[in-house]
């Protein structure tokens, strides 16, 4: 019989904390559909800020 296998903890040192602009999901490595949305409004908004 084989034994169920676990994932092992994520170090937390590799943990996105929250951030101003809200939790930040990612699988393995790559960020969650709302994660990039979140990231390029964000880099929109800074970018419209700095042009003013």
């Amino acid at each position: 019989m084989a034994a169920a296998q676990t994932a092992p903890a994520i170090p937390p040192m590799l943990v996105t904390p929250d951030t101003r602009i809200g939790k930040l999901n990612f699988k393995d490595g790559a960020p969650s559909a709302e994660t990039a949305e979140k990231i390029y409004d964000t880099l929109d908004f800074t970018r419209g800020l700095a042009r003013s």
